[in-house]
């Protein structure tokens, strides 16, 4: 194999580049699902480190079943023959010869050895024993609160005057300081993210006084998440790790996890979606996070008429009086989609440009710009994003589905509704849309993220995602 492929550890893919690999790490639901697997082979039952190794297996087929059978038949039918023969002794006063002999002397017939084969990828997917991923509760239970986050962080950095293994208290600086997310907004994060680096690097020139060592032992205590979470400087040599995007996806659940009905406000709603987690969290992913609550859901789905192609009965909770709830309807979410579309596509351009600004100091088009990892990941998810927000129907039928999966809901005496029928002209308006009639083109969107591309290049970028 060429010294420069690189080599996926879960699922043994090949890849020419390390920015293709860590693209395919991050991005790969298939990938994904199996960095939480436990990879058997169901014939031998032997361990396998990744899906490749799995795949070029070859085993014999296992008969120990087959063998276990016919033993308990044996031993079956060797009490039933005690028996008769017993009854025949005892009636006829006749010493019958011992038909049967001890077990451990009967050796049943080995099976014929099956012909080798090697194991086609479905059967290797059949293969994989998944681990259930823990639930939210297990994920809040085992997170530290604030006080106790900023309190360990304390105590390292009075450590590090001292400590002589320094990396390993930076290590734990930073991996205490990355649960901050939870409990503060970026820009808030971003302050604490200064002052403890800034305290952290006093420290460290108290302990060298040489400047080139503490910038290079600086480093140490800083994340690539943190990186291209608050767009610092050579954010495009680093190459962020899953667990850092596991983290932040369980900070965003758990930051957002409602613990009262509240109604329904569309700008806090949009709001959320406008940080730069967009670039690195799948929109249905993100969705669903933000708009299913459990018994807290504040928008929601009503059942009158059953119709999956054209669901129309959508509310969101307007106000609390006493016990009385008021559900307002937005048929077929018409009013969310619209405002959400324009103000979360113009936020996703922004940061696509920014990026690409911060990197190459223009936005003029390159055929290489997928070189660097932050585009594989985060570029092609903007795109990505941008294209379903292009698409006001697919956007609709995207929020139609997490809302009829997760927030259907059962109206009771306390619930007032301010309309149950539909709307006709919204309905025409639908049909139309359905048969994609007055779409926004995607590639017209496509064209806000560079100021110099042309017919050629949009459709090259268009059939690289």
């Amino acid at each position: 194999m060429a010294n420069n492929s690189y080599i996926c550890n879960q699922c043994g893919e090949i890849f020419k580049t390390k920015a293709n690999l860590k693209s395919h790490q991050t991005r790969s639901k298939y990938c994904k699902i199996l960095t939480k697997a436990i990879i058997i082979c169901k014939t031998c039952h032997k361990k396998f480190d990744n899906l490749k190794e799995l795949d070029q297996h070859i085993c014999i087929e296992d008969c120990s079943s087959n063998l276990s059978y016919t033993n308990d038949t044996i031993n079956k039918l060797q009490i039933i023959n005690e028996h008769y023969k017993k009854i025949i002794e005892d009636n006829i006063n006749i010493k019958l010869p011992d038909v049967i002999q001890n077990t451990q002397q009967i050796k049943p017939k080995t099976p014929p050895t099956p012909k080798t084969r090697k194991k086609s990828k479905d059967e290797s997917i059949k293969n994989i024993k998944i681990i259930e991923k823990p639930k939210k509760k297990q994920i809040e239970n085992s997170w530290p609160d604030f006080n106790t986050i900023n309190q360990n962080i304390t105590l390292l950095l009075e450590s590090l005057k001292t400590d002589r293994n320094y990396n390993k208290t930076l290590i734990n600086i930073k991996n205490n300081r990355k649960k901050m997310l939870r409990y503060l907004s970026i820009m808030e994060y971003k302050n604490f993210f200064d002052d403890n680096v800034k305290k952290i690097k006093q420290h460290l020139t108290e302990k060298f006084n040489d400047i080139k060592k503490v910038e290079k032992v600086l480093k140490k205590s800083i994340c690539s998440l943190e990186i291209r979470l608050l767009i610092l400087d050579d954010i495009e040599k680093t190459n962020v790790e899953i667990d850092d995007l596991k983290l932040l996806e369980d900070t965003i659940v758990l930051k957002n996890a409602k613990t009262k009905l509240e109604p329904f406000n569309q700008t806090i709603f949009i709001s959320k979606f406008l940080e730069y987690y967009i670039s690195l969290i799948d929109i249905k992913k993100l969705l669903t996070i933000f708009l299913c609550q459990n018994k807290f859901n504040n928008i929601i789905y009503i059942e009158h008429k059953p119709s999956v192609k054209n669901p129309y009965s959508f509310y969101y909770l307007d106000c609390i009086k006493g016990d009385k709830k008021y559900w307002k309807m937005d048929c077929r979410l018409d009013e969310l989609v619209k405002y959400f579309s324009v103000n979360v596509k113009e936020y996703c351009i922004k940061l696509f440009r920014n990026l690409y600004t911060k990197i190459y100091h223009d936005n003029d088009w390159r055929e290489n710009w997928l070189e660097y990892e932050i585009f594989e990941i985060e570029g092609k998810q903007l795109i990505s994003t941008i294209l379903i927000l292009s698409d006001i129907y697919k956007l609709s039928m995207l929020m139609f589905e997490i809302l009829m999966e997760h927030n259907k809901y059962d109206k009771t005496e306390n619930d007032v509704f301010n309309l149950m029928s539909d709307d006709n002209l919204l309905k025409k308006e639908w049909i139309q849309l359905s048969k994609k009639k007055n779409i926004e083109s995607p590639l017209s969107t496509l064209k806000l993220l560079f100021d110099n591309i042309d017919k050629t290049q949009l459709e090259k970028l268009n059939n690289m995602l």
